[in-house]
């Protein structure tokens, strides 16, 4: 049996215990992709995760057969939020989700701030992203370990902290007594 993650590639070999000249085989797969040479096949499988089969037939023989068991894993990320605005020199706390893998580590790539994770080393756990000291955009992106090729980026608008809008709750204090309103 084989773990391979959605829209990758495996190759399988038929060995083959047969008369000289042999070499009537038929490959079938239930959800991937098959490309034949000879007793080799290059698998890709399917962009949905869950359990597929590979099986390989005798021509000369429908009565042997080999199966391959294979389990799909489709790896999803997320992060949230997907995309900020923040000001010049803000902060902002961005939180990964993985689905599809036991292994919820993110590699964090910043095109213009920083970020901090707690350990220099890829972790499931959040960012927290520092803007930079000038207003315009940046891009931040995240990886899974579990399966590069899965990744999402957030765009962050960085703005003037003057123009920035900020919500102001009036009264800041208000003390009511029983019956008070």
């Amino acid at each position: 049996s084989l773990q391979i993650f959605a829209n990758t590639k495996a190759t399988f070999t038929a060995a083959i215990v047969a008369p000289p000249g042999f070499d009537g085989l038929t490959w079938t797969t239930a959800r991937g992709t098959l490309v034949l040479s000879g007793a080799t096949g290059t698998y890709t499988a399917p962009a949905t995760g869950g359990p597929d089969t590979i099986t390989v037939t005798s021509t000369a023989d429908p009565t042997k057969t080999a199966v391959a068991n294979i389990s799909v894993i489709a790896v999803n990320i997320s992060v949230s939020p997907a995309s900020a605005s923040v000001p010049v020199g803000g902060q902002l706390t961005l939180t990964p989700t993985v689905t599809g893998t036991s292994n919820g580590a993110v590699k964090w790539t910043v095109q213009r701030g920083s970020l901090w994770t707690g350990s220099m080393t890829p972790s499931a756990k959040p960012a927290l992203y520092t803007a930079p000291g000038s207003i315009g955009t940046d891009s931040i992106l995240a990886t899974s370990v579990a399966d590069p090729t899965k990744f999402v980026t957030i765009p962050i608008t960085v703005l003037d902290p003057a123009t920035t809008p900020v919500s102001i709750i009036t009264p800041a204090l208000a003390l009511l007594g029983p019956g008070g309103t």
